[in-house]
């Protein structure tokens, strides 16, 4: 069984941000055993941060490769193979030489499936920050029930969506302060009327209840 010293734990850090040694792989390369190794870890913080070091080396050099490979996927490339035939001498059979050196180049086209996943995911994220940005829907009802039931189409987009889904999830409605302003006697005029509101984020609605609204008020966007 090894015993610890500096000398072994940059070693065993060493072999941890080369490559990917598996815990039980590095335990059998240095003999020691697994709950050596995690003694040692718990109980020497330095060898804790060499270890925490090796393995963000290691993890960043795995994704510049995966990022590559990804890039090669996407763009195409030129896969060339090499064969090369030596021969003994004639006047020195001990003695190799070149007899025949075959290059063939084969071209790569783009991953159509790698492409589609990527392109995929750039929708998905635009879809994402569209939604962000968008205000939700004003809804106006004159009851509870009727609110549940548009919130029940606006989640199923447009199915509906049976007794069981009442997505009791967005507490009950609350009552808020809101400022309209009117023309009266043609000028404009500011008032103050109360209505019951009840915020959806998911579905991106703002019900209201025992009014109406012509705006969304601050604070209720997604």
């Amino acid at each position: 069984m090894s015993k610890y010293s500096e000398k072994l734990a940059n070693e065993i850090c060493r072999y941890m941000e080369m490559d990917f040694y598996s815990i039980s792989e590095i335990c059998t390369i240095f003999k020691i055993s697994r709950k050596t190794f995690y003694e040692w870890r718990d109980s020497k913080p330095s060898f804790r941060k060499a270890l925490d070091e090796a393995i963000k080396v290691r993890d960043e050099a795995m994704l510049i490769t995966a990022r590559l490979s990804l890039k090669k996927k996407l763009e195409g490339y030129t896969l060339t193979e090499e064969k090369v035939v030596y021969v003994p001498s004639k006047s020195d059979p001990s003695q190799l030489i070149l007899k025949s050196k075959t290059v063939k180049r084969k071209e790569c086209a783009p991953d159509t499936q790698t492409i589609k996943l990527i392109l995929d995911r750039e929708d998905k994220k635009q879809d994402e920050n569209r939604h962000i940005d968008t205000p939700p829907t004003i809804v106006n009802v004159t009851d509870e029930h009727t609110a549940e039931q548009l919130r029940i189409l606006y989640r199923n987009k447009g199915e509906s969506g049976g007794s069981q889904k009442d997505f009791n999830d967005t507490g009950d409605f609350e009552t808020v302060n809101i400022e309209e302003e009117t023309m009266q006697g043609g000028k404009m005029v500011t008032r103050t009327k109360q209505v019951e509101i009840k915020h959806d984020p998911k579905a991106n609605m703002l019900i209201v209840k025992g009014g109406s609204l012509t705006c969304v008020p601050p604070g209720y966007r997604r």
